[in-house]
């Protein structure tokens, strides 16, 4: 799938993203940024695409195509504040929390994932058992501060040559997390 094809260019450009940030004192939300060209680039794409995601390419699309109707040749610039309203306009209140996550705020993951079990079941199918470990965290002046989690995350199991065998979306409501998934 596109996603699969996708994900090599979205880890190369999450990694380049955290390995610049650690050379900044500060880093500013997606939405404020000025001077942070790894904010702009990596982590703006990154969040862009986890918010396409979201609340879905058309979605987004029509939210592109208020903000060029509003803002297009010879007339007014836009800014930030203008594609967050456009974005807002037919989003739940989930999904605007979502949305200022990604843009308005400094949001990092700490992900851990252990396999806990694999047991054949009939017809060559297996069950695995996932523990799914997530902690989240909002940089505020300097401070890090811990956030609940109410999120989506892809799940993902792959075969010897690096292909999706699995690829699923999971919503987690706590840090600490078991899944059993059929293969």
């Amino acid at each position: 799938s596109g996603k699969a094809k996708l994900s090599t260019y979205l880890k190369a450009d999450n990694q380049l993203y955290f390995n610049i940030r650690y050379n900044y004192n500060e880093e500013l939300p997606v939405a404020e940024t000025v001077d942070q060209a790894f904010v702009h680039y990596q982590k703006g794409g990154l969040s862009l695409y986890a918010i396409r995601e979201a609340i879905g390419e058309d979605q987004v699309s029509a939210a592109l195509r208020r903000l060029l109707s509003k803002h297009g040749a010879g007339k007014s610039k836009a800014f930030a504040k203008d594609f967050l309203q456009e974005l807002y306009q037919d989003a739940s209140p989930d999904q605007i929390r979502f949305i200022d996550e990604q843009l308005k705020k400094v949001i990092t993951y700490a992900l851990k994932i252990k396999i806990l079990s694999c047991k054949a079941l009939n017809k060559g199918q297996y069950q695995v058992q996932l523990q799914l470990n997530i902690g989240k965290n909002e940089l505020q002046n300097g401070k890090t501060k811990a956030l609940a989690i109410n999120d989506d995350f892809d799940i993902a199991l792959f075969d010897a040559q690096s292909k999706p065998y699995y690829l699923q979306k999971h919503h987690f409501l706590k840090n600490d997390n078991q899944i059993s998934i059929i293969l």
